[in-house]
């Protein structure tokens, strides 16, 4: 079995659309994601499940993997309409939906950004903790993915982009 994660930093930071990105391994081994605003954007210290207005572009092209299960669920109970309001993870289109949002990413302190986060370990996808004893067992995995640390950058630089985009529109 192929095992990228072993050859993978488990830190990674960088910038993308002037923004401040970082990725760790979190601890069942899988990639978590993350990028920095600052305060002047609107969505500065709104958690990931805050109502906002959505653009017409957040309501179009939605693919199910953009978006967490319980988020989508949480959605269809809504009384209101999703032209009103939705919660920031589902206006974002990003691996698995928001899971995170803080004054700081993990293993860091407070900077004065804002970082919005998401994780790797959802159906369909490939958990290296689990993976390592599925084979010590011989147990076979059906079809999981393990989404690596290029998959992870695209996904932060996915992110970054739409929120400048929010930035700039509200």
């Amino acid at each position: 079995m192929h095992r990228p994660w072993f050859i993978e930093d488990n830190k990674v930071s960088f910038t993308s659309d002037g923004l401040n990105c970082h990725m760790c391994r979190g601890p069942l081994g899988t990639w978590c994601g993350y990028v920095g605003i600052p305060k002047s954007h609107p969505w500065y210290g709104k958690s990931y499940s805050a109502e906002v207005k959505p653009s017409p572009e957040m309501l179009t092209n939605r693919h199910e993997n953009d978006h967490g299960s319980i988020d989508l669920f949480c959605a269809m109970l809504s009384e209101t309409s999703s032209n009103e309001s939705l919660s920031i993870s589902l206006c974002m289109r990003v691996h698995g939906g928001l899971t995170y949002a803080n004054d700081h990413h993990p293993y860091a302190k407070p900077d004065g950004l804002w970082w919005f986060g998401f994780d790797c370990a959802h159906f369909g996808d490939l958990v290296p903790v689990f993976a390592e004893q599925f084979d010590r067992l011989q147990i076979l995995r059906n079809n999981e993915v393990y989404r690596d640390q290029q998959y992870v950058v695209a996904e932060c630089q996915s992110l970054a982009a739409q929120l400048v985009k929010i930035g700039t529109n509200e």
